[in-house]
């Protein structure tokens, strides 16, 4: 029967070898962390009201066409309705003063039909100010999350397979490849299904390489 400490010797070891193998796949791995963070950003919803499109209206019910709603106990500019257009152009028209002559609250609202005006003071441009994922729209921006988690799971299915019959270096620099090109390619989403679909491939391809890059280094240190 082997010495048991003389089998288990090479275990801890720290050679050239290891660090250089440590620090690669580590370089790795941190190429799989941003995709899952920086959905906070560019699914973030900035302050928006309706589009007061460029109509004949005086300054005072331009000011007024946005009705007020309460969030939270707190009186706050609506987001997804302002007063008919078309009746607040003929008030206009007619000189009537919003609040002094004519009752705002008897006023018929509708829905942001002209599209939404976003703040920029935080974001310039986004998923949600591109393709307005906002009020009956909002959902889109979840679903598009859980689009990454979906190709979590269809990545961690596949990817061991495929690591055992291809190498898992192989698999490695596939997925890199392809985690590049999912990645780019959705920077030039031009629609919310496409954005979702590269985010699917994006996640497939990140536990990919975060699979494959694990078991590879536990294999070649031990």
């Amino acid at each position: 029967m082997g010495d048991y400490d003389e089998d288990i010797a090479f275990l801890g070891q720290t050679g050239p070898y290891f660090w250089t193998t440590f620090f690669l796949l580590n370089t790795v791995f941190v190429s799989t962390g941003f995709n899952g963070l920086y959905m906070v950003f560019v699914g973030a919803a900035p302050k928006h009201h309706c589009l007061i499109p460029d109509v004949n209206l005086t300054e005072q019910w331009r000011n007024a066409i946005i009705p007020f709603t309460i969030v939270d106990g707190e009186e706050v500019l609506s987001q997804c309705s302002r007063y008919r257009l078309d009746v607040v152009r003929n008030l206009s028209t007619e000189g009537f003063i919003p609040g002094k002559d004519v009752n705002l609250t008897n006023l018929e609202q509708e829905g942001c039909v002209d599209g939404w005006s976003y703040s920029k003071e935080l974001y310039q441009s986004n998923i949600v100010t591109e393709w307005d994922l906002v009020c009956d729209n909002q959902w889109k921006v979840p679903f598009a999350s859980s689009t990454l988690f979906v190709g979590y799971l269809i990545g961690s299915l596949i990817s061991g397979q495929l690591s055992d019959r291809c190498g898992r270096k192989k698999v490695i620099f596939i997925s890199l490849g392809a985690q590049c090109i999912s990645v780019l390619l959705q920077s030039f989403s031009h629609s919310w299904r496409m954005f979702c679909i590269m985010f699917l491939f994006v996640g497939a391809s990140q536990i990919s390489i975060y699979i494959s890059a694990f078991v590879l280094g536990m294999t070649e240190i031990l």
